[in-house]
């Protein structure tokens, strides 16, 4: 097979046909080759990109239940923590449009040895901040280059997966993806509770220096493993435009979904709550467990480890199955219908969760409603954002044909553009609440919120512009549109994974 830094193109001249090892396939590559490649049983990059996946989840996490408390040790009161909570949104809503520019111009593997070093030097940066202001710009310079590098590894893992598509797992070939994504979930729910424990042993500073020390050992794997890119799995990226192209482009695509239904609005008003309800309420429920109770840092970093393992067992079984399998439902109307009933359940859910944790007289009544809180925001999330989907492929002009394949990197971004909004509004305004109350009246608001978004999905019809004129056809002529899209232009996103 070759080492990690053989040349491909190299071995196969080096190579006669008898001597291609069993182990390895000749497949055509689909864009950008002209000739087949030797693809191993698994790749051996994937090993790089767990790594990387998994050193990137702890570079994120292992701060996240220290920082309420070095925080308040900078002086930093509790209203002002929302502005430091919504830094990490900073960086998403700058880097929607430009990380995916960036992946297609400089190449992934170049995103990935550049972004988690420098994410790395803000981590380390922050151990120096005396204010607010300084905290938030540090953070949010963080918040954009683990943007960057989750958008170059997710198209950098798909165009792998791509190569291996026409292999099915009875001829031996496997991607090694899903070692990706475990590698993933696994830093999610450990890195909260192995920060607590450092902070608790070595001081409040410590989990800044694992965190920095973890980025700058992604880059450096993804320098040595990562030789070089998979060849490109479609035509429809953003290599040959420039910024503003692009730019011009989520113009001149995302104003028509937009304008022509109140359920698309609807979607994405409920997921600018829902992925800012991620980022504020995870931090004011941290804040609210020190103030009430008193806990010990290994404590939070508990409380967080069972959020993000309810948050991700709950959500992102139903996230894969409705984004992979939503596009085979002609009925679009049917399928939408259907899923506004856990949507709300979901969010009504977490609502009377919430309440539930504002009056709780202990730490362990907390976790248990919190991990309640947890699953209605995880199951809403999960199906609010294949919903907005759905509304957009059900709007979408069949005969635009310039328009259609980039109908889901245009949707994607809206999401992620309004997801990082909301992100930023969300904390910022649960702040605001508690300068002008308490911190238990800003959660109960909160809770307020939770509940008007399951009224409001209850009461908007699934298309008002075009119900009547959808017929069987009409959605059937749309699924063949777009079932054969390639599956790298939608960014699979989810709060769990965007972890910033």
């Amino acid at each position: 097979m070759g080492s990690l830094f053989s040349c491909p193109a190299r071995e196969r001249r080096r190579r006669r046909p008898s001597d291609t090892p069993e182990n390895t396939t000749r497949v055509a590559v689909p864009v950008g080759s002209s000739s087949p490649i030797d693809v191993p049983s698994r790749d051996p990059r994937t090993w790089a990109l767990s790594g990387g996946g998994f050193g990137m989840s702890l570079l994120v996490g292992t701060v996240s239940p220290v920082l309420p408390v070095f925080a308040t040790s900078l002086g930093i009161s509790q209203p002002n923590f929302g502005f430091i909570a919504a830094a990490g949104g900073v960086g998403r809503l700058v880097m929607v449009i430009p990380s995916r520019v960036a992946a297609d111009t400089f190449g992934r593997r170049w995103i990935m040895i550049v972004m988690p070093i420098a994410a790395a030097s803000c981590q380390f940066g922050s151990l120096w901040a005396e204010s607010t202001i300084t905290l938030v710009l540090w953070r949010s310079l963080s918040g954009i280059a683990t943007c960057a590098f989750w958008t170059a590894a997710t198209l950098y893992g798909n165009e792998i997966s791509h190569l291996y598509s026409s292999h099915s797992a009875d001829d031996g070939h496997d991607s090694g993806l899903p070692y990706f994504r475990v590698a993933v979930i696994l830093g999610i729910i450990s890195s909260p509770l192995l920060g607590g424990l450092i902070a608790q042993e070595w001081g409040l500073t410590r989990p800044f220096l694992v965190s920095a020390i973890c980025g700058a050992t992604v880059g450096g794997l993804s320098l040595v493993f990562l030789a070089h890119d998979p060849p490109p799995q479609t035509q429809h990226n953003f290599h040959s435009l420039r910024l503003r192209q692009a730019i011009t482009l989520y113009w001149n695509v995302a104003p028509p979904l937009l304008r022509k239904s109140d359920g698309m609005k609807a979607a994405i008003l409920i997921n600018m709550f829902l992925m800012g309800s991620a980022t504020g309420g995870h931090a004011y429920i941290s804040i609210f467990c020190v103030s009430q109770f008193g806990v010990s840092l290994v404590s939070l970093g508990g409380l967080m480890c069972v959020l993000s393992a309810v948050d991700i067992a709950m959500g992102y079984p139903v996230a894969s199955f409705l984004l992979s399998n939503q596009t085979n439902c002609c009925n679009k109307r049917s399928l939408m219908e259907e899923l506004k009933i856990p949507l709300c359940a979901g969010l009504f859910m977490s609502s009377f969760s919430m309440v539930q944790i504002v009056w709780s007289s202990s730490f362990q009544s907390v976790v248990v409603w919190s991990a309640m809180w947890a699953a209605g925001q995880a199951l809403s999330s999960a199906i609010v954002q294949p919903y907005a989907y759905t509304f957009a492929q059900q709007e979408q002009d069949p005969e635009n044909e310039d328009d259609a394949p980039w109908l889901p990197t245009v949707t994607v971004g809206i999401l992620r553009t309004t997801g990082a909004l909301g992100m930023l509004i969300v904390p910022v305004m649960l702040g605001a609440v508690i300068a002008t109350s308490t911190l238990r009246t800003a959660l109960m608001s909160h809770a307020v919120v939770y509940s008007l978004g399951g009224l409001l999905f209850a009461v908007v019809p699934p298309s008002p512009v075009r119900a009547e004129g959808i017929t069987r056809d009409t959605d059937e002529s749309m699924h063949n549109q777009h079932s054969n899209k390639d599956p790298g232009l939608v960014i699979p996103f989810h709060p769990c994974f965007d972890t910033e």
